[in-house]
Order: C-alpha cells, then sequence, then structure tokens
C-alpha cells in the first residue's frame, strides 16, 4: 500500500520536478514539450526515450546556457561564502532522520564550492530567521528566495533559477475553493515570511496563522487549526505523502507561479556575480544528473526564449523526438514492468530515507510483515522478530500504554475513525523504553465490511516526548514564576489562551484567583480593540512591543489606564510559542496629566484674559488673551503689580473694599475700568481668586478678566445673531457646520480623530405641546446647559433647530472614550426637570459617528450621526449607539420594507388573527382583538412593531387599517350565529388614521350595513395620547363613532401621559390596563393596588376594564376578585387565525 501511495504521487512531483527545472536549466516553459511528449514523462514510461534525447540535446543546450552567465569578477574574491536557506524544503534543502542537511542544493552548493575554491558555509534555519540572518549580516546570500515589490526594497537579486508553483490546499470538508476571493473570510495557514502571505494579501486576504517551518504548518492543518493553507507545489506534495495517508487534504487552486533567486543585501552586486559566474562554471550535464539524484526526472533543456533561432532548430529537434518516441513505443511497453519494479525500489528507497518503519498486518491470521527500520528501531533484525504477529508486537507495547492502543485500533477496524493513530511506549531489545508514533488504516475488507488487511508506518519520537516533557517542566516553572510575579503579568500560547497570569493581574482587571487558565483572552474580553489583536500577532510574529498605553475596562465595568509590554517567548529550539504580556497601572498618572492638560488648553486658550500673581501681588505669568486684551507680553509684565493698568476711574474706596473681600472670603468679582498699554480704556469684568497652600498660606492669586465695553458687545450682540442660537446661545446650523468645517481640516492635518454627536430629545413635543412653548423654551435651554457641563470647553455644542443637538468632540484620543461622554451626557438629560413647579421627565437618543473611520465630510458625518440616533430611538431611546456600516443597511432595508409593503395587501401577505377576550365572571368568549400579521415570502414573519410606523409613515396605514375594519367584521357576521348579536371585535385605529379628514367612518357604516351588521359590533381601540393632543377634527370622529353605535376603548392605560380629564371630557367605554400592571400581579403589591383603582374609577365613570396580558390562573383569580369585567391573555389564548378562533369560540359556547 506504501508503494502504491508513492506511484500515485509520483506524477505530481514529476510534473512540479519538471516545471521547477526549466528555469533553473534556462528552459522554455512555452516550447517545453508537446502534449504527448509531456504525457509520456508524467506516466514514467520512457526513461530512456528521456536519456536519449538529453544525450542529443545536451550540448546545444550547454552552448546556450553559457551565454547567459557573467564572467566571474576578477577583483578579490571572499575566502568563504555563507549561504543561508529554508531547512524545510525537499527535494532542495532539508533534513534526514538524523538531522543532516541533504537535497538538491547541498549538492550544487558542494560543486560550486569545487569550482570557485570558495569554501562554501551552509545554514540551513527556519525561513523567517533566515531572512533576519541575512539582514543582520550573518550570511551573505540566501538561496531559494521568491522575488516580490516588498522584498525588492531590501534585496538585490539574481536571474532566476528555477519556477516554483504555490498553490493553496483545502481540507476535504470545504470544497469550491477555486480562487483567491473565495478565501476571503478562512483562517489561511502559512509559514512565517512567506512570499504567499503578500501575494495573499494583495488579493484582500489578511487572516493568517503563522508557522514556524512547513512541517508544523502541514501538522496544524492535519490538527485542523487551520483547514486551508498555501505552500509550494513540491513541499506540500511530499509532507501530505509523508504526513497525510487519509488524503484530507487536496490542492485547491494555483495561487501563482514563483521563481527562485538568490537574494544578497541591498548594494551587494559583487557577491551576486561571484555567485552566478561560479553556478555557471558547473557543466549542465551535471546538474541534471544532481536533479535526477533527487527527483528522478531528467528535464527536457531549450535555451532561453530571447534566442529566437536556436529555440526554432530546438523545437525541430524535439520534433525528432516525438517520431523517436513513435518508434520505441512498443519496446517501452515491454520494459515497463522492470521500470515499474525499479520504481518500486526507488520509491521503497525513499520511504526508508524518510526514517519510517512501514507495517503490514493479515488481520485473520495474525501474521505481521515489517521493514527493516521497523525492526531497527527496537534494536532487532527482521529475522530476530520472525514470527511477527500481533501478539508479538502487542508483548512489546508498555503495559500503561496498551488500552488506549487497543481502543484506537478497534475503532478504526469498526470504521468509525478515517485511520488508526497512536502513540506508545515499546520495549527495546537492549530493555529501556522508545516512543513510537504509529499510523496507518485498514487496505482491505471483506464484503461484509470485516477488516482484512491493514498498512501503515512507524516513527520514532523519543526525543520528541522528551523534549515535550522538558518543555512542560519548563513552561510549569514559569507558570508558577508569573503567578508569584509582584507584577502584573500573562503568559499565553499561540492562540491566546491563558497559561499562567499573575495574582496580581487577577486582581487588577477584576478576575478571581484560577478563574483565567484555559480560557481564551479573546472570549474573556470580547470587547478588545483589533489594534490589541494586530499588536498580539506582531508579537506572536517576533516583534517586541514596549510601552502601548490604552484604556482597559475591568470585568466590574471600571476603567483602568495601563501601560503594556508584550514579548515573544520561545521554545528550547527558538521556536515562538507564545507571548507575554505585562502592564502597569497608569490611571493616577494619566488623570493627573488630564488635569494638567485641562488646565492648560483652559489657560492657553480661554477667551479670558487671566494672569498669575504671587502672595506679594507681582504678576508671574499672563495667558495670550491677556497680551492680547491689554497690549502688554509676558516680558513687559513679569515682576510688576497689576495696578499697572490702573485707570484711575476708581477711587482709594473701591480698591480698599476689593482688598476686604479678597482678605475675607478669598474671592472677588466685579466690574472694574483698566487701560491698555496703548492707553485706551476699557471696561472689563474681572474675577480675583486667592490660592492657598498646605498650610492655609495665601500662595498665589489668580485674576480672570473680559473686556465688555460697549463697541464689544454690540459687536458680540451682531454676530451672536447670525451665528448663535437665540434661545440657547448655541452655535446655530451655520457656525456649527463651519465649525465641523474647521475640525475637519485641523484633523486632517494633525492625524488625529474626532466625533460627532446627534443629540435629539425623547418626546420633546409631547411636552411642549402639552405645557406650552414657554415651558418647552425653558426646556431646551437648560438641556443645553447640562450638555455643556459635561464636555470639555474645546468641545463644540450646538443647536440645529427643534430639540437637536449636535457635538463635536475635538482631539479624541481612542473612540472607545465616547461610551463615556455620552453615557454622562445622557445621565444628565435624564435628571427632572422644574418647569415652575412643574416636574417634567425627559431622556435623549444620542448617535456616535467618528471621523475618519466612519466619514471624511461633513455631510456625510452628520448624516451618519442622524442614522446612529435613529437607531438609538429604535432600540428603545435614553441611549447611544456608534453609527456603523449595518445602519447605511438597515436604512435601505427599510427603503425595500416600505417598497414591499406598498404591494404586500394586493399580493395577499397580510393576515388577522384574533384573541379572545373572556368574561371573568363566565369565563365564556364575548368580545376579540384583531391584530394583524404580514408574512413576507423572502423575510418570513415581520413584526407589526416594523411595518406599522412604516405604514403611517408612508400613509398605507389607511388601506391597511379599513382591510383589517373589513376582515373584523365579516369575523363578527360568522360568529353571532353562535354566541348572539352582542359579539364584538376590537379594531386598532392608529392616530394617523384619525388625523385623516376624510370620511372613512361613513365609509366603515357603509360596510357594516352591507353586511346586516350595526356599529355596536366593533369596538375602536386608541391610546392614552391620542386624546392629551386631540384637537376638534379627533372629538368629531368619536362623536360619530358614538353617534354610529361604535364603542371606544382606551390601549394601555396607564403607560402614557395619564390624565383623568379625558375620560370625563370625551365617550370612552373601556379602559385596557397595561400588561405591565399585570405580568408581575400577586396577592400583595403596587400593581394589584393600581389594577383595583383602575377597575374602581372606570366602574364608578360607568366603563368597562379589560385586563391585557393575562397568563395565569392565578392572575385571573385576583382582577376577578378587584371586579375587573375582561381578561385577554396566553392563559385564554394566543392571536389565532379566523378558522382557529371560530372553533375556540364554539368550544366556549358549547
Amino acid at each position: 500500500m506504501l508503494t502504491s501511495g508513492w506511484l500515485n504521487a509520483a506524477p505530481s512531483l514529476l510534473n512540479i520536478g519538471t516545471t521547477t527545472l526549466r528555469v533553473a536549466l534556462d528552459i522554455s516553459p512555452k516550447s517545453y514539450a508537446t502534449g504527448a511528449l509531456n504525457r509520456v514523462v508524467a506516466g514514467w514510461l520512457l526513461p530512456q526515450t528521456r536519456r536519449l534525447a538529453n544525450r542529443m540535446c545536451m550540448a546545444h543546450i550547454m552552448a546556450l546556457a553559457l551565454l547567459g552567465f557573467s564572467a566571474i569578477s576578477a577583483h578579490a574574491q571572499p575566502q568563504t561564502l555563507r549561504v543561508i536557506s529554508d531547512d524545510n524544503y525537499p527535494p532542495y534543502l532539508f533534513r534526514d532522520a538524523s538531522g543532516n542537511l541533504e537535497g538538491y542544493q547541498m549538492d550544487i552548493w558542494k560543486r560550486w564550492e569545487q569550482e570557485t575554491g570558495i569554501k562554501v558555509e551552509l545554514i540551513a534555519t527556519h525561513w523567517d530567521q533566515a531572512q533576519q540572518a541575512l539582514l543582520n549580516g550573518d550570511a551573505d546570500v540566501i538561496d531559494m528566495m521568491f522575488r516580490t515589490p516588498d522584498r525588492d526594497a531590501t534585496y538585490d537579486f539574481s536571474q532566476p533559477y528555477a519556477n516554483l508553483p504555490v498553490a493553496i490546499y483545502s481540507h476535504a470538508s470545504i470544497p469550491g475553493i477555486a480562487s483567491a476571493h473565495d478565501l476571503r473570510g478562512f483562517l489561511i495557514g502559512v509559514q512565517a515570511g512567506d512570499a504567499c502571505i503578500e501575494r495573499l494579501r494583495a488579493d484582500s486576504v489578511t487572516n493568517f496563522k503563522l508557522y514556524p517551518d512547513y512541517t508544523s504548518l502541514i501538522k496544524g492543518a492535519l490538527d485542523e487549526q487551520v483547514k486551508l493553507f498555501c505552500m509550494d507545489e513540491y513541499p506540500a506534495n511530499y509532507y501530505l505523502y509523508k504526513l497525510d495517508p487519509t488524503q484530507k487534504y487536496r490542492k485547491a487552486f494555483q495561487l501563482y507561479q514563483g521563481q527562485f533567486h538568490y537574494a544578497v543585501k541591498k548594494g551587494a552586486t559583487d557577491t551576486l556575480q561571484l555567485i552566478e559566474g561560479g553556478m555557471a562554471r558547473i557543466p549542465r550535464e551535471d546538474k541534471i544528473e544532481m536533479f535526477q539524484k533527487w527527483v528522478g526526472q531528467s528535464p527536457v533543456l531549450l535555451p532561453y526564449s530571447r534566442y529566437i533561432a536556436p529555440a526554432l532548430g530546438l523545437l525541430s529537434l524535439v520534433g525528432a523526438i516525438v517520431l523517436l518516441w513513435i518508434l520505441l513505443l512498443r519496446r517501452s511497453v515491454k520494459t515497463k514492468t522492470a521500470e515499474l519494479a525499479n520504481q518500486h525500489q526507488r520509491l521503497q528507497q525513499i520511504i526508508d530515507g524518510t526514517a519510517a518503519g512501514t507495517w503490514e498486518w493479515d488481520i485473520r491470521s495474525g501474521d505481521c510483515i515489517v521493514n527493516p527500520r521497523w525492526a531497527e528501531m527496537l534494536g532487532y533484525t527482521p529475522d530476530e522478530l520472525e514470527p511477527c504477529t500481533a501478539d508479538s508486537c502487542r508483548a512489546l507495547c508498555h503495559p500503561d500504554d496498551l488500552e488506549q492502543l487497543v481502543q484506537a485500533l478497534e475503532a478504526h477496524l469498526r470504521g468509525e475513525t478515517d485511520y488508526f493513530a497512536s502513540e506508545s511506549r515499546r520495549r527495546h531489545k537492549n530493555g529501556h523504553w522508545i516512543w513510537v508514533a504509529d499510523r496507518g488504516r485498514v487496505t482491505r475488507r471483506s464484503p461484509q465490511g470485516e477488516a482484512l488487511t491493514m498498512s501503515g508506518t512507524r516513527l520514532e519520537i523519543t526525543k520528541l516526548k522528551l523534549a515535550e516533557t522538558t518543555l512542560k517542566q519548563a513552561v510549569e516553572q514559569q507558570k508558577m514564576f508569573i503567578q508569584q510575579a509582584p507584577i502584573c503579568v500573562a503568559m499565553f500560547d499561540r492562540d491566546m489562551r491563558y497559561l499562567a497570569c499573575s495574582n496580581q493581574w487577577q486582581e487588577e482587571f477584576g478576575h478571581q484567583q484560577g478563574s483565567l487558565l484555559g480560557l481564551n483572552h479573546y472570549d474573556v474580553h470580547p470587547d478588545i480593540p483589533e489594534k490589541w489583536r494586530q499588536a498580539h500577532q506582531r508579537a506572536l510574529a517576533g516583534e517586541r512591543l514596549e510601552e502601548e498605553e490604552d484604556l482597559w475596562i475591568r470585568a466590574d465595568g471600571q476603567h483602568l489606564w495601563t501601560r503594556w509590554m508584550i514579548t515573544p517567548w520561545m521554545d528550547d529550539s527558538q521556536t515562538i510559542q507564545g507571548i507575554i504580556i505585562s502592564s502597569e497601572n497608569i490611571s493616577a498618572r494619566k488623570q493627573a496629566e488630564e488635569e494638567l492638560r485641562l488646565a492648560h488648553t483652559v489657560f492657553e486658550h480661554s477667551s479670558e484674559a487671566m494672569l498669575v500673581t504671587d502672595a506679594d501681588n507681582n504678576i508671574i505669568t499672563i495667558n495670550p488673551a491677556f497680551s492680547e486684551m491689554t497690549g502688554y507680553s509676558l516680558e513687559e509684565v513679569i515682576g510688576k503689580n497689576p495696578k499697572i493698568l490702573s485707570s484711575g476711574r476708581q477711587g482709594k474706596e473701591f480698591y480698599q473694599e476689593l482688598w476686604n473681600t479678597l482678605e475675607t472670603s478669598g474671592e472677588w468679582r466685579g466690574e472694574i475700568w483698566n487701560r491698555r498699554k496703548s492707553g485706551e480704556e476699557y471696561a472689563e469684568w474681572l474675577a480675583i481668586n486667592n490660592i492657598y497652600s498646605e498650610d492655609g498660606k495665601l500662595f498665589r492669586r489668580v485674576a480672570l478678566f473680559s473686556d465688555i465695553t460697549e463697541k464689544k458687545r454690540a459687536d458680540a450682540l451682531i454676530w451672536n445673531q447670525a451665528n448663535y442660537d437665540l434661545l440657547t446661545q448655541l452655535p446655530n446650523r451655520r457656525l456649527f457646520s463651519d465649525r465641523l468645517q474647521q475640525e475637519i481640516k485641523k484633523s486632517q492635518h494633525d492625524h488625529s480623530q474626532f466625533a460627532l454627536l446627534f443629540i435629539d430629545l425623547d418626546r420633546f413635543k409631547e411636552v411642549n405641546d402639552t405645557l406650552g412653548h414657554s415651558h418647552g423654551d425653558y426646556l431646551l435651554i437648560e438641556a443645553s446647559h447640562r450638555i455643556q457641563r459635561h464636555l470639555k470647553e474645546t468641545d463644540t455644542v450646538g443647536r440645529l433647530g427643534g430639540d437637536e443637538f449636535t457635538v463635536i468632540i475635538a482631539n479624541l484620543p481612542d473612540p472607545s472614550v465616547m461610551t463615556l461622554i455620552a453615557q454622562r451626557v445622557l445621565d444628565a438629560l435624564a435628571a427632572p426637570y422644574d418647569l415652575e413647579g412643574e416636574i417634567v421627565y425627559l431622556s435623549a437618543s444620542i448617535g456616535i459617528t467618528v471621523f475618519p473611520e466612519d466619514a471624511t465630510t461633513s455631510a456625510e458625518l452628520l448624516k451618519n450621526a442622524d442614522q446612529a440616533m435613529y437607531e438609538a430611538k429604535k432600540n428603545g431611546r435614553n441611549r447611544f449607539s456608534f453609527f456603523t456600516p449595518m445602519m447605511q443597511a438597515m436604512a435601505q432595508a427599510r427603503m425595500r420594507m416600505m417598497r414591499d409593503l406598498r404591494n404586500a395587501l394586493g399580493l395577499n401577505q397580510f393576515t388577522v388573527y384574533f384573541q379572545p377576550i373572556v368574561d371573568l365572571s363566565s369565563q365564556r368568549i364575548h368580545k376579540a382583538e384583531a391584530l394583524i400579521r404580514w408574512q413576507h415570502p423572502e423575510l418570513g414573519f415581520i413584526s407589526p412593531a416594523e411595518f406599522i410606523p412604516l405604514a403611517e409613515e408612508t400613509g398605507l396605514i389607511h388601506e391597511i387599517g379599513d382591510w383589517v375594519f373589513q376582515q373584523s367584521a365579516q369575523l363578527v357576521k360568522q360568529c353571532i350565529p353562535i354566541v348572539g348579536d352582542d359579539f364584538q371585535v376590537s379594531v386598532n385605529k392608529s392616530p394617523v388614521q384619525f388625523r385623516d379628514r376624510t370620511q372613512a367612518h361613513q365609509d366603515w357604516m357603509e360596510y357594516l350595513s352591507g353586511l346586516g351588521l350595526s356599529g355596536h359590533n366593533i369596538v375602536v381601540e386608541i391610546t392614552e395620547g391620542l386624546l392629551l393632543n386631540a384637537d376638534s377634527g379627533i372629538s368629531d370622529k368619536l362623536l360619530h363613532f358614538r353617534d354610529a353605535g361604535m364603542q371606544v376603548a382606551i390601549d394601555d392605560f396607564g403607560t402614557g401621559y395619564s390624565s383623568l380629564s379625558y375620560l370625563k371630557k370625551f365617550d370612552i367605554d373601556y379602559l385596557k390596563i397595561d400588561q405591565s400592571f399585570v405580568r408581575n400581579l400577586s396577592g400583595e403589591g403596587e400593581d394589584l393596588a393600581l389594577c383595583e383603582a383602575i377597575a374602581t374609577m372606570a366602574h364608578k365613570l360607568d366603563l368597562r376594564v379589560i385586563a391585557e396580558g393575562v397568563e395565569t390562573t392565578a392572575q385571573r383569580d385576583l382582577l376577578a376578585q378587584i371586579g375587573c369585567d375582561y381578561g385577554q391573555g396566553y392563559l385564554f389564548s394566543r392571536p389565532v387565525p379566523a378558522e382557529e378562533f371560530m372553533q375556540l369560540l364554539e368550544r366556549s359556547a358549547a
């Protein structure tokens, strides 16, 4: 079976090898071979033909190839050339089972050494470490490097010497991967430093898992850490054959064709000339022989395509070879058997070269066949193990490992696993134990499914197990050290799982001791910003990150400023196994810095002039506004007394009173006239404050003053009228737009961020209409003050109109701080308002967008913030929402829903459900409420809460409402024969329908008349809010309904701005107690008292009471005890279609 596997893999290996050698030996890909000849080569049918063709072409090819090489430079040559490359790239360069380097590149560099007389020091390591070694000067040249645009900036490259296809490989469970576009969103496994990373990023594929070498990449794929990976085809086929006998992975598609180059540091062109000159000295025949040694294929040699005439001759030669192949075809068939035997022997040698033992097991007889390497692992020869049976093999197994081995084997024999895999200890001939890894599968079963034969491989892993044990011990010691460390530090593996963390880490971030180990860092903190996730990946790639600062939110919600350091940690082989993060709590320092920054900002940017004096009243500093207002510079006033500004207008008594007030209260405020340096007098508003030291002695005096002369006041008035809202004195739309545009320019110049907030007061119109515009104006002013009090002076607050405010939060260090600012504003606006004794509660909805992440123009920013604000309203108001691209998609979806809503009625997508209303005294159904449902053909069920507002907005509510009424009337007609003429259906009527000026109620009466029904059979349900804002038109419609015999019910009574006056003013028949009062109803409590009060009041006013949301018999009984007339809820029935409702009604009436 092993031989069969290699034979199956051989054609793909040969194709890659042949393609690879084309450029290495100057072969033109376009004229490589005819299709027939290529199939012969791929099938390994005529090695004689290949050798004959090689001998016939060799002289021509060598002559043409040598034309391409430059003469080796005559300057002084180095004594040693340090060559570094990847040690994990078979067959070019890889390590055998003993760790020794071998491969084509090993042989070619030895030959180069012979040709040039220069010693070659070949260094093989992980690919990313090889690149770094060249840049650090630890090597002269790096071999087997793909050339990319990014690498061109760092290296100088030779001409390409080999073509190598690079492919994407996919797990069998992921079909349909055919292009780079299909990879987006998947995690792609790649070798660290591989050129395919740059290529995939160019195709917008950015999610990678890095592995140090190809072996760990393949093993990671087989362990399903990733299910897609990128790898050069040559080593991919080698390792998949070696490690993936079950063929979980297949080539999905070729990503691109790479080329091998020699690369040196930028400017080291002399080294390149030396290398290429030495390679040119090696005869082509020798290169072919060396390549055949590792690949087993002789390529067809052609000159560079740029030599047109020789190329035409070579094409003729290829034609001759094809003719020769036809003549030799019969002979080749005869020799096929011998050739296959040779191939079997060669492939067996390759298997032996991998240091793997092989075994075959005849399950029925128990006999086993093993290769010499299998026996050699245990210190035996195959003869010494005879007879080799399953029992004798089992006897060599360690007793502690036998149970798991047998379980894994039996599971595979039963067909429960794709392959058998086990690690166990086996007794060596010398008596000690060695660790081995077995892997195999059933190769033949009987027609009944019984396993007959099984084959597999075995590798010795004793050193690996010892290394794992050593590593585990080291890690445990490191964990203990970290746990006891007196600093905030945590250790993670490559998947960001906690391996260890100090007690201080857990305490600092609000976690219980030992609760983090084994958990994923991102699961514990799902809101970690993307920049930190990227920082972790950079550290996992080998980068050390120091002195990073960020705001952290603890598990209990507390905000901490921390300074981080992230470093990778490595195992003994210098392979990165994870990262270590240490942090320092710098919240106190940040707070102090912020206070200093705020104080400095206020001082430097305040529009008021400021000066500071010492205790002896000598000026020690002034702000720019002082110089601007007085004309004096700092140098002119420092050390002087502020009386240099005195105009002489104030007398001695004025200053005595000023100083007395300062001495007694520590502050003074008032108007004063002073003189500028120019001699001009001006009026100013002056505030002086004493600052005392800790011992209570006077330390400093701070004076703030502003120019309040008449001219400035007049200018300010004109400017204010043009740029400020007259009511709130906030920037109006014009000034705010200008400020926003300036902030955009400033942020573009400084490469900084700022946030735009769109604030809308919730239900302000109701308060304004109810309490009057004067109260509404006062509320707007108070709201603006509350907003400003919770922002920095550098932030801009504006009023666009109505109850809409906008805010610019400048110099935003991190968008995450906006949650704190927005919440502070929400809390301030939600506090009660005292409007001349009338206590009013209000809330706000805030939309937030960030420049430049969300948009770069003022119009886009305002639109984004507005959309985010409406999202906050949609989610319940009194909250904030950040703009996301999803909101744009939701807006588009809303437009599509509005479009579909226009056609829904005509396409019969609406259905009316009916929920019974039960007489609590008789427990019979007396009424029903009509509830509309929309079954969308694509979106499924759509809640009325989503489409009713759209229907009201578009005016479709009138047509939909009339249709619901007609369906309800038809149900009444069907129900009357069962329960009598008093049966009623409640129909909800939107405020938009009531404000319509048409005579829809007259149409309703005509429809009822046509069915032989009266208005008494319909109950119109309205909300309290409609009556609070009722105009004469609404009153008239209610009167029309009453005159027609229709009754009116108040829905959700008690949840709005309840007022008893409208119950007396309007002709109301039913009150429906909202389910929020019924939900928690018990024998005691406020909800029962409220329900009883509503029922008592309603009965006193000759009204009937319906309780909504009745779900339990206890609720029903309590409602009946307090005199509630009717009940409605899931206890009796959910809303059901008309047919089911009729069945309920018939059972109720029985």
